[in-house]
């Protein structure tokens, strides 16, 4: 085993998870949108309404932010490979660095959020039909 195999199992895993998230929180809002279909007013007023979508916003938030700082990540490595290898190309792209330790974790504090929102929001919905 090595690094590669265990950060392409991170990967394989965290986008299962994102994926089977999203579409359990879409599942989630259509069943509240069901319960609620007498009045919409109901729906919007249902915890778990807020649970799901909270959990939507959560992951666009994820990929979001994760896009924006690697983005920036990668400008300020750039700029600062050139001034270290003086323009050198091949030097600059075969370059290894490390990123900051608490670089992920914004977007690790969303990628937990929102299966737990999910789950909450469902148990309040189980709750709420008894």
């Amino acid at each position: 085993m090595n690094l590669a195999f265990v950060r392409n199992e991170s990967q394989d895993y965290s986008q299962l998870t994102s994926t089977h998230t999203r579409n359990y929180a879409l599942a989630g809002i259509a069943v509240v949108w069901i319960l609620s279909s007498e009045n919409a007013t109901d729906a919007l007023n249902h915890v778990a309404l807020w649970c799901f979508g909270f959990a939507l916003f959560m992951d666009l938030l994820q990929y979001s932010i994760g896009a924006v700082m690697w983005s920036g990540f990668d400008a300020f490595k750039q700029k600062d490979l050139k001034r270290q290898f003086d323009e050198d190309s091949k030097k600059i792209e075969a370059a290894d660095f490390e990123a900051p330790y608490w670089f992920n974790w914004p977007t690790m504090t969303c990628f937990i959020l929102k299966p737990i929102v999910v789950l909450a929001g469902f148990g309040h919905l189980l709750v709420s039909m008894l």
